[in-house]
């Protein structure tokens, strides 16, 4: 047009900002040598780029200065495909709205799905050849991979400025809709954050796309057409207010008189009736080819989506369906729920039904649908949507009720039950327990597993448990659902929706398919309980048809009475870690939550998502038995082999070519189960069979290069060791898959076409084809024969196929049964009887042959997952095998930083235990140190000839802390199976680990410091045996000096006297090491350090992080502060306090510890008599602790020492 013809011209790009936003463009990719049509959408002033949405629905940030293009369109007109998709939701037939797309006169229901007349009016031309042509696939652009990595590199990160910044071209509304928070936004809230919106309250900006008065328009016509929305009135499905028992706030009550009353269409009736089952999830509505977002939902895709309103007097926006993976995870990561609502029915099927309706029913205008997926940041399954994702998100049911003390008096304890399901990889581990007052073991567990999402009973938890929950987990999604009554409801549940059997192709109601760990319910029954509210859960958001009969059943470690488990308490499979040992060591992230400096991170080298996976499963349940230890020892000799093999870079590719074959295994084994399923009835328009194809054609590579690798691992002893017996297996169900088609050539059709032989239903087709065809050869023969002409030939012309094209000079003997069904010049076309009906046996013969080719993918796809068992055992070996990888390469990497070493591991001697290091390193330091820096290595030893329990003295700052954390790291670190930055480590391994330093509070339970402290302690105290190791710093510091002191010596006594573990205790309490200075349970150590004096007679304090024997006379307190920058003038003042308390002999800590101030001589402490005291209280504190539990027990003698 004359219009675009004048912007042509200004092709470079120069001066262009927000003002050809919303205009049409031509972009040009050199390297395709074609021009491709989409849309400017948004502009970046401060990089000078825009963004372009291409018609296949791919976008691209692009400096138009630097791209050769042309703009197709002035400003102010409606794009094309905004018009095309102002949407018909009152008719869903897409045939009758090409027809007449935008004429709604018929329509008397008052739609507020169509768009304005005005607009439809002015674009009628457009539109109507654009909503002819919907059902037609826009053309697809080929990317270039080179000229893709470019492009990507250049442009913005358009998905955090699309989810945390409100885009130019959406209105600014609650600033809550773009983030996130712990519990999620649904977009109830969002609507009723609408409402709430003052016409004056939104002052829209120079950018804005809608001003702040459509905003105010929005929120007006939602007052006043939604009156059930309004806080006086909202109730749930169930006509409950807010506040009242019972009220769900997932769904919501519309009178049924509403929708005549506002004269609401079919279209928009069929949107509330779902939304009123989802109020506080997000919609995406599938409307042909797109999903869109209407109301409150279209807010939240503006916002967190950063879509575009359409125009109109209704909010609304939405994005194509090939976009629906990003856009549905992007939603989800967010933190809503997300309910996806699918066609079911076409155009067409819907007139079918309608034509067939019983005399006297009304006619329907609009096609079925279903819910097909709810997704939740626990539930996303699919591998795309995954991606950036490795870790696990695990959805956490909890059972619990109270449960007897193990003896009369006894402390209270709490059954409790729990289910982590994994919807990604259908794996579901389940256990119960006893626990303590601090709920140690779940701490432990929610330390190790992180769930991402709670499935709670409606009746509500303990505080305890509730506390716990709330301080160890970052804003969960929290489910509350009503649990089944007992263990027998659950049974009950199982067996009426048979999950089990027709999964493992045995009779219906078979109880010989069932997981081990359900054949025993007696003995499970709080496990079960939790199962229960798994599975309700897993039900309400559609995926108990796939998780539960495709799911492995584990046992949860470290839980007795569930069939599986470990039943040998005396001699465990795994270390005891509980979530105070995994926060204070590190283990899986830092004191910031993040992974720099942590174990996890020192040892991951892994290439493959399922080896990282792996190797953080190891460090959270290092093995406890000698036999298990050496095992991964000696198979970790292999990883050190193929590591320093020639190969290993080809091989390391191969491994990270993989992608996540885990969960495509389940994702393919969970399609088999699909069929009869909203999923499979869904209708969609992008090719969903070739990705399937293409999924399977990945498992498939990723299974042979497996099994390849494990061909090649050289000797039998090595295969044996690693994955060879997991890759011997696969040979011959690969072999079969491989020769069955041509895999190449279905990546390209995205179709699975046998090869002869194969599949006998396709042979039969194709041989019926075939001999079709060579009738029709024979045929033309005789034609040719009967006409005397040669050049008689086959054409097909549109719809009609095999016309004989006879030349005019032979038409004159053509028989009169022939049918002239056209003709060109020279040519005439004809049909001939035989041919008839030739073309009508061969049009029956390629129907018969496509449906039994739309048969052979699923077929193909059964038969890969009847072989499940096979490619999860090689899956599992792989990871494995990249796991131990990965401890190789950090014993290579290590060895320049410093001696590695294979621990030694020791039997335990009568209850001797020992743990013997030379020259040992910190992990993080002594693997990864940056270039010129030095760690001091020390010797450390506990029991056996030493003394198996140390007490720690030195400054602060001078590596105590550092001290405890590597000794503990080591142990763990020799009993995952990895080498140890050390000259050599011998021990005997530890059955718990228990680590309590540092000074924190919780804030958000309502702990102080000090019942931290005691609350970790105690959990020591009570679960600790004689194989643990322990590991306290500076116990009783957040209290008054003699509680505190008091505590720690009552504490060293119980560990020393009566556990008799092995373990470290730091301290500022000097005294307490001249109090056990001849105790042969303990050693007195120091952490060294170089004192002078300045100029000024002050101290200076040098560390030299050397463990050595004694005790350090101070802790050079004032020294310290003066590192850390405390003026001089408050710290001489400090120091000289400090003398005066020490030559007054002002009761001190030691003091206190032993007799009243009387007993003091010129400031010190008769060691005998505190002693004699010392003595007394231990008893004391024995028989309290027999009684009760040791944090009661330990607060009772504080009182007691603190009234004295």
């Amino acid at each position: 047009s004359q219009e675009a013809s004048e912007l042509r011209p200004e092709q470079s790009g120069k001066g262009h900002g927000k003002e050809i936003v919303g205009l049409r463009c031509q972009v040009f990719w050199a390297d395709d040598k074609t021009w491709y049509k989409g849309d400017i959408t948004q502009h970046d002033a401060t990089k000078g780029k825009h963004l372009v949405e291409y018609e296949d629905g791919e976008t691209e940030w692009l400096d138009l200065s630097q791209e050769k293009f042309e703009l197709l369109q002035k400003s102010g007109r409606p794009l094309k495909r905004l018009v095309k998709r102002k949407v018909i939701l009152s008719s869903d037939d897409e045939d009758e709205a090409a027809a007449a797309p935008m004429d709604m006169s018929g329509d008397e229901s008052g739609s507020e799905f169509v768009a304005d007349k005005a607009s439809s009016e002015s674009d009628s031309d457009d539109s109507a050849d654009d909503a002819a042509s919907e059902e037609d696939e826009a053309p697809k652009r080929r990317t270039p991979a080179k000229k893709a990595a470019s492009k990507s590199a250049a442009k913005p990160d358009t998905a955090q400025k699309q989810v945390f910044k409100t885009p130019a071209t959406a209105p600014r509304i609650a600033p809550t809709f773009a983030q996130g928070s712990a519990q999620h936004k649904g977009s109830g809230t969002a609507m009723r954050a609408a409402l709430n919106t003052p016409a004056t309250a939104a002052k829209g900006g120079a950018d804005d796309v809608e001003p702040a008065s459509d905003m105010a328009r929005y929120a007006k016509r939602a007052e006043d057409r939604f009156p059930f929305l309004s806080p006086q009135e909202i109730r749930d499905a169930t006509r409950k207010r807010p506040g009242q028992p019972g009220y769900n706030p997932r769904t919501l009550y519309i009178p049924h008189d509403w929708f005549k009353k506002a004269k609401v269409s079919e279209g928009q009736r069929q949107w509330w009736e779902f939304k009123a089952q989802h109020f506080d999830s997000v919609m995406l509505f599938k409307m042909g080819k797109f999903y869109e977002m209407f109301e409150m939902d279209a807010h939240v895709g503006a916002e967190v989506l950063g879509l575009t309103y359409m125009k109109g007097e209704q909010p609304h926006c939405g994005f194509p369906e090939v976009n629906y993976l990003m856009h549905a995870e992007r939603l989800v990561r967010a933190g809503l729920r997300v309910v996806v609502v699918e066609q079911t029915e076409t155009p067409d099927m819907l007139r079918i039904r309608n034509d067939n309706r019983p005399a006297g029913q009304a006619k329907c205008n609009v096609v079925r649908r279903e819910v097909v997926a709810i997704l939740t940041t626990g539930t996303l399954a699919d591998p795309d949507m995954l991606r950036t994702q490795p870790e696990a998100a695990y959805v956490l049911s909890l059972w619990e009720r109270p449960a007897p003390p193990v003896a009369p008096g006894g402390p209270q304890r709490t059954l409790l039950g729990a289910c982590y399901a994994d919807c990604a990889s259908n794996t579901l581990t389940l256990g119960q327990w006893h626990d303590d007052l601090t709920r140690s073991q779940l701490r432990a567990q929610l330390a190790e597993m992180r769930p991402s999402e709670l499935v709670l009973p409606a009746g509500g938890l303990s505080e305890a448990t509730q506390r716990v929950l709330k301080a160890a987990l970052r804003g969960p999604r929290t489910n509350r659902l009503a649990a089944p009554a007992s263990a027998a409801d659950v049974i009950h549940e199982l067996d009426t929706r048979d999950y089990f059997s027709c999964a493992a192709g045995m009779e219906a109601g078979s109880r010989d398919a069932w997981p081990s760990l359900l054949k025993e319910p007696a003995e499970a029954e709080a496990a079960l309980l939790a199962l229960g509210l798994a599975r309700r859960h897993l039900q309400e958001v559609l995926l108990d048809g796939r998780v539960l009969p495709l799911g492995a059943f584990r046992p949860l470690p470290g839980c007795a009475r569930v069939a599986g488990a470990d039943a040998a308490p005396d001699a465990p499979r795994f270390v005891a870690l509980d979530g105070s040992a995994f926060d204070n060591l590190e283990v899986l992230e830092n004191t910031e939550g993040g992974s720099a400096g942590s174990l996890v991170a020192c040892l991951d080298m892994c290439t493959t998502v399922m080896g990282k996976r792996q190797l953080r499963a190891w460090l959270c349940r290092p093995m406890a038995r000698i036999a298990d230890i050496t095992a991964r020892q000696d198979a970790g000799l292999v990883p050190v082999i193929v590591l320093l093999a020639p190969a290993s870079p080809a091989r390391a590719r191969e491994l990270f070519r993989l992608g996540d074959l885990e969960r495509a295994l389940a994702r393919l084994q969970a399609s088999t189960l699909a069929e009869g399923e909203g999923t499979n009835a869904a209708i969609y328009y992008e090719d969903t069979a070739k990705r399937k194809v293409l999924s399977l054609i990945t498992a498939l590579r990723g299974l042979q290069s497996v099994q390849q690798m494990g061909s090649e691992l050289g000797s039998e002893e090595l295969r044996r060791l690693t994955m060879g017996p997991a890759a011997a297996g696969m040979a011959r169900p690969l072999k079969e898959l491989q020769a069955f088609t041509d895999w190449e050539q279905a990546a390209e059709l995205g179709r699975v076409i046998p090869h002869p032989g194969a599949e006998a239903a396709f042979d039969n087709a194709d041989a019926r084809v075939a001999a079709v065809e060579a009738e029709f050869e024979q045929h033309l023969k005789e034609v040719k024969k009967k006409l005397g002409c040669s050049s008689i030939s086959y054409v097909s012309v549109n719809k009609d196929s095999h016309l004989l094209d006879i030349p005019d000079s032979a038409a004159g003997s053509v028989p009169s049964s022939y049918e002239l069904v056209g003709q060109k010049k020279g040519w005439k076309r004809y049909r001939s009887p035989r041919s008839a009906d030739l073309v009508r046996d061969h049009t029956a013969a390629q129907e018969e042959r496509e449906a039994a080719l739309s048969t052979i993918l699923q077929g193909v796809v059964r038969r890969f997952a009847r072989e499940h068992a096979v490619w999860e055992a090689a899956v599992e070996a792989m990871a494995e095998l990249d796991a131990l990888m990965s401890l190789a390469a950090v014993a290579d990497v290590g060895s320049a930083q410093g001696p590695m070493c294979r621990p030694r591991l020791v039997p335990a001697d009568r209850d001797r235990q020992i743990f013997t290091a030379k020259g040992l390193r910190h992990p993080s330091a002594g693997l990864h140190m940056s270039a010129g820096a030095t760690f001091i290595p020390n010797d450390v030893e506990l029991g056996g000839d030493k003394a198996p329990f140390i007490i720690l003295t030195g400054p602060n700052m001078g590596g105590k802390s550092t001290l405890l954390r590597q000794v503990c790291l080591a142990a763990l670190m020799a009993q995952v199976g990895a080498w140890v930055p050390a000259v050599s480590l011998e021990l005997t391994p530890v059955d718990a680990i228990f680590v309590r330093m540092g000074a924190r509070d919780a804030i958000m339970t309502g702990q102080s410091t000090f019942l931290v402290e005691l609350i970790e302690t105690a959990a020591a105290l009570n679960r600790a045996t004689s194989a643990s190791l322990v590991a306290l710093d500076e116990l009783g510091r957040g209290t008054a000096t003699t509680d505190g002191a008091a505590i720690a010596a009552a504490v060293i006594h119980a560990f020393t006297q009566r556990i008799k573990c092995r373990g470290l205790f730091a301290t500022h309490y000097h005294k307490l090491a001249d109090a056990h200075a001849d105790d042969p349970t303990t050693s007195i150590r120091h952490m060294a350090c170089h004192v002078d004096r300045d100029a000024a007679g002050r101290e200076q304090v040098t560390f030299l992080y050397q463990l050595q024997d004694g005790a350090c006379p101070k802790s050079y307190g004032t020294a310290c502060a003066r590192l850390a920058g405390m003026p001089d003038a408050i710290l001489d003042r400090a120091e000289a306090l400090a003398a005066q308390l020490e030559a007054s002999g002002s009761p001190t800590a030691a003091q206190a510890l032993g007799q009243p101030t009387a007993h003091a001589r010129s400031g010190t402490l008769d060691i005998k008599e505190m002693g004699t005291w010392l003595r007394g209280f231990h008893r004391s504190l024995e028989a309290a602790s027999g009684r009760g539990d040791a944090l009661v027990s330990l607060q009772q003698e504080a009182r007691k020492l603190g009234a004295s």
